[in-house]
């Protein structure tokens, strides 16, 4: 029997996902067929969602004029 590999990282094959190993490396041959770029890289901490900066605070209340 021969050993399937992954067409993207080389790792063995699994058969729910064949022909590759993963749902991630599908979904990264699909993106490459689609003609989609690779996401950009954001340098840096992630920003918490749920807190609120001084600046977005302000614009969240208004300053009062409409």
């Amino acid at each position: 029997m021969t050993d399937l590999r992954c067409p993207v990282c080389a790792r063995p094959t699994v058969a729910r996902h064949a022909p590759f190993c993963s749902r991630r490396c599908s979904m990264k041959d699909l993106a490459h067929w689609v003609g989609a770029a690779p996401p950009f890289v954001i340098e840096g901490e992630p920003a918490d969602p749920l807190s609120a900066d001084a600046d977005d605070a302000e614009t969240l209340e208004g300053d009062g004029s409409t």
